[in-house]
């Protein structure tokens, strides 16, 4: 399509969107390149030994001195120089004047884009119940993979998604709130909701057992290359409890991953944090994630039970 027709009907495909952008960029006098990517989330890389067309997109490289800056004129949501998921971490044809050359999308591999922290409260009543409020904040990746929630999905499934993707089993949101924003190329997000989960606790006559309540590492981590999370939870319980067991702060650290779980016990009132730090010493291939996973899973696999005072009613 010609970049005027573009501009009349408001319309085009990522071949008319990325020949628009590289138009305004020139008349300002920033060169861009028109780039052939084979996009798709998690997609394989292309056979770069075999000269053929093997590309089903295109994106826009500009350039900020010797730095690339990608563009994926398609989006209305991703930062300027933030590709997300669909083209990130690939062999790309950049074309210029006379020829062109492949070259590789960022991987997105470093702490900058791959940071979480969240608060969360929880508040158990007389019966076992849970009032829960959380407050999470992500830098890069972990705010790109929210943007499809946000554009693309109305409140209701919003809240389904955080619901069935809760550590714990049984929340329902009441309220939630959901915002995005960006610092310079990374995308961030803020979010933040209520909600309640019924018998939270398992009730027995001598003991209270708090559900799992800390979410496992996944395989999502170590894909992402690097990692900073911070996990704040902040547990009222309705009585004044004795732990049955001493709670003991622990640290897992294997294969350039290191994890502190940390706890403090004052009253009726458990704090728990889980810090992790990650950076990926060596390429793993599946089993050998599996194997990690799991042994980091089952080493922080802390259970909390507490004793009830003598008289208490089951």
């Amino acid at each position: 399509m010609k970049t005027a027709d573009v501009v009349k009907y408001a319309y085009g495909d990522c071949k008319a969107l990325t020949f628009l952008m590289q138009s305004m960029l020139a008349e300002v006098g920033i060169a861009s390149n028109y780039t052939l990517v084979f996009a798709g989330q998690d997609e394989d890389d292309i056979e770069v030994d075999f000269p053929s067309n093997q590309f089903n997109h295109v994106i826009l490289q500009a350039m900020d001195g010797d730095h690339p800056v990608w563009l994926e004129c398609t989006s209305n949501s991703l930062p300027a120089g933030y590709l997300g998921g669909f083209t990130k971490n690939r062999h790309v044809l950049v074309t210029s004047n006379g020829g062109g050359y492949l070259t590789r999308t960022p991987d997105y591999k470093s702490m900058d884009w791959n940071t979480a922290r969240s608060r969360t409260r929880i508040e158990i009543d007389s019966q076992g119940n849970a009032k829960i409020n959380t407050n999470q904040s992500y830098q890069g990746n972990p705010a790109g993979d929210l943007i499809y929630l946000k554009t693309q999905l109305d409140t209701r499934q919003q809240r389904d998604y955080f619901n069935k993707n809760s550590a714990v089993s049984g929340l329902i949101i009441e309220n939630l709130t959901f915002e995005l924003d960006k610092k310079d190329s990374i995308p961030l997000a803020e979010v933040s909701y209520e909600g309640v989960i019924q018998r939270f606790t398992q009730n027995t006559s001598k003991r209270v057992i708090l559900r799992p309540f800390i979410d496992k590492i996944s395989k999502n981590i170590l894909d992402m290359g690097a990692v900073y999370a911070v996990d704040d939870y902040v547990i009222t319980l309705a009585e004044p409890l004795q732990p049955e067991f001493e709670m003991q702060n622990l640290v897992f650290e294997e294969k350039g991953i290191q994890i502190q779980l940390t706890h403090l016990f004052e009253g009726n009132e458990l704090t728990v944090t889980r810090e992790i730090n990650y950076t990926a010493q060596e390429e793993l291939d599946e089993e050998a994630q599996s194997e990690l996973i799991k042994k980091i899973n089952l080493n922080l696999n802390n259970t909390y039970v507490f004793i009830k005072p003598t008289g208490s009613e089951k």
